[in-house]
């Protein structure tokens, strides 16, 4: 007798808990958090099938996605939790079937490990990500946000780089690597700024340049080593300008110098200066000279203002100092002529350009100077044009209003294609 109001107790607490359950269900729409409510797989024709019914999903709830597939893509979603949660995954692969990427996904959003693989199996990037797209294609990438530390590895596993984040921000040292495993470099991030000193290493281990950075802008001082004891060049920064600077060879012979922020800096290479920059008030400004490995023969000139390209720019035939292609440039854009030159010397082509469009004449040489084609555009709409064969006066074919044939032969006069044009495009 004395046993019937437990029992009744226990019945009823067993009621309450089944009907909390139930509403709890109900409220937030709860399955099963381990079993696979859907599956999209797109194939390597991007042909793509989404899979729910129980009976089709019974067969991938033992596959290892991970291993090798004939896949492009597959994502699978996973029944709600208690808290109305749904995990996700979604892994990419290699056109030879190995595992591409892999991204752990929480509502339909970014968020859980990350990890990337070379087509060898290696691994390439791991990280983890606590928001963003939950997609792999560039777009929704550059939407992640990365927290903690995120490492990466080159083909033959050796790490490349150590990355730290916080919630999307880049947070304490990012460390980068030769690939015999010693420290290349070190950035002091806080807030995705550099602060402090940042420190490049030769794969020997000896220093090779020590900067200071203050709110990510160059700040104080600033130095580059032939060896341990040998300067390369000394200088100072001011919130991101050059204030000053001396630059040697490796004997120590001053090259350059920048003084009150005006003069000529020097970048070097493994055992000579290979780039000359001139600086006005402490701002990069006028020529840029690029050399070869030695610093002895000039591989290209050009200009620069307020951060643009603006003037003349020309690139060299090596070891020789005859120009390759001269092309003009305002505020980064081509704007006015663009040549080319063969080997010899002789001219192998004249475009006018207009903010970086085709607009006005085109004209093309054989390498032994005879006319191969004069065309011309209207902001990169071909109106007409004349081709012709090698040593010949005669047109071989003719665009007019935009609509006709353009015959291609290369620099020798060989023959190469015929386009049609409609319109002034191709119509290919």
């Amino acid at each position: 007798m004395n046993s019937h109001p437990l029992r009744f107790v226990c019945l009823s607490f067993l009621f309450l808990i089944g009907c909390c359950f139930i509403s709890c269900s109900s409220k937030y729409g709860i399955s099963n958090p381990n079993a696979l409510a859907s599956i999209q797989i797109v194939d390597r024709n991007g042909l793509s099938e989404t899979i729910t019914t129980k009976e089709r999903l019974k067969q991938f709830s033992k596959t290892n996605f991970l291993s090798s597939h004939p896949y492009k893509k597959v994502t699978r979603k996973y029944g709600k939790n208690l808290e109305g949660n749904s995990r996700g995954f979604i892994t990419a692969y290699h056109p030879n079937g190995q595992v591409y990427q892999y991204l752990e996904t929480l509502n339909s959003r970014a968020h859980g490990i990350y990890r990337e693989w070379h087509s060898n199996g290696k691994l390439k990037i791991d990280a983890l990500i606590v928001g963003g797209v939950s997609d792999l294609t560039p777009a929704a990438q550059e939407s992640w946000l990365f927290d903690g530390t995120s490492e990466a590895y080159d083909e033959n596993g050796n790490i490349t780089a150590m990355i730290h984040y916080s919630k999307g921000e880049l947070e304490g040292p990012s460390t980068y690597y030769h690939s015999n495993g010693k420290v290349w470099k070190v950035l002091p991030y806080h807030k995705g700024e550099i602060n402090g000193s940042v420190e490049t290493f030769q794969s020997n281990g000896s220093l090779l340049q020590k900067n200071h950075y203050a709110n990510d802008l160059l700040d104080g001082p600033s130095q580059r080593f032939w060896s341990e004891d040998t300067l390369a060049s000394e200088e100072s920064y001011q919130a991101g300008l050059l204030r000053s600077g001396k630059y040697y060879d490796s004997t120590s012979r001053l090259l350059s110098e920048v003084i009150d922020g005006n003069g000529q800096r020097l970048l070097f290479g493994k055992s000579s200066a290979v780039e000359y920059h001139d600086y006005v008030n402490g701002k990069q400004e006028g020529s840029i000279r690029i050399f070869d490995e030695d610093g002895k023969h000039i591989l290209k000139i050009y200009y620069v203002k307020d951060n643009m390209k603006n003037g003349e720019e020309v690139e060299y035939y090596y070891p020789s100092l005859q120009p390759k292609i001269s092309i003009n440039w305002y505020n980064d854009s081509i704007q006015g002529t663009v040549k080319t030159w063969y080997p010899t010397g002789n001219l192998e082509s004249q475009r006018e350009i207009n903010q970086n469009k085709k607009h006005g004449l085109s004209t093309a040489w054989y390498a032994d100077g005879s006319l191969m084609l004069i065309e011309e555009y209207d902001r990169d709409i071909l109106i007409k044009g004349d081709y012709f064969r090698r040593g010949e006066s005669a047109i071989v074919s003719r665009i007019i209003n935009g609509e006709g044939t353009s015959t291609l032969f290369d620099s020798n006069g060989q023959f190469l294609k015929r386009v049609q044009y409609q319109n002034g495009k191709p119509s290919e």
